[in-house]
């Protein structure tokens, strides 16, 4: 089982010394509420922008159908439209984390010409909440594990500022051996290598 735990305020973070160009890429959009035809543009932008800062990785989180503070609930996929847009608008970013609490949205990058890896959008299976406990959110990551049995298992896990780093450590120290915490490009190498998610958004498959 693959472990990726993403911390969003990292953004908040950096962006609070960051130069314009880094607010720039720092700033994240709503896709779905941006209107078709701009929405190449803003994606433009900011390939540009992590070409410069040798970034290939990107995150999206769309709330624009969403309710709740610390727990997200809602429609918190993306559209196949806007899956696309992001291949077809980022070729230099080769895989891509969708959501902020648990998110079913998941696809790979149109047909590529011969020799091209290929690319993944993957959504977060598991929100490390507040009130979960550090045995609860292991139960949580094993019952995930045994749901999802194929192998490997992608696993990201999205965790926020009220999460410090020992917390995570003592859940990951729960967890059996055949769980592994991964760097970001390691696992989204792995993912575009093995990807073994069936292409869908919500119930819907593509």
């Amino acid at each position: 089982v693959c472990v990726l735990c993403v911390c969003l305020e990292l953004i908040d973070y950096l962006t609070d010394q960051a130069t314009p160009l880094l607010s720039r890429f720092l700033s994240y959009i709503y896709p779905k509420a941006v209107p078709p035809p701009l929405l190449p543009k803003l994606l433009a932008l900011a390939q540009q922008s992590m070409k410069v800062l040798d970034l290939d990785i990107m995150v999206i989180f769309d709330a624009s159908a969403c309710v709740g503070d610390h727990t997200i609930s809602d429609d918190t996929n993306l559209t196949p439209s806007v899956m696309q847009a992001y291949f077809q608008t980022m070729p230099g970013t080769v895989g891509f984390l969708n959501g902020y609490g648990p998110s079913f949205s998941f696809a790979q990058s149109p047909a590529a010409p011969t020799g091209a890896a290929n690319r993944s959008l993957v959504s977060y299976d598991y929100y490390l909440d507040p009130s979960r406990s550090a045995a609860q959110a292991a139960a949580d990551l094993l019952l995930l594990s045994q749901l999802n049995s194929q192998r490997p298992y992608f696993l990201p896990v999205h965790v926020r500022e009220f999460s410090t780093v020992s917390r995570v450590e003592d859940i990951l120290a729960l967890l059996p051996a055949n769980f592994q915490l991964l760097p970001v490009d390691a696992f989204v190498t792995l993912l575009n290598r093995f990807p073994n998610f069936a292409p869908r958004t919500g119930n819907q498959p593509l």
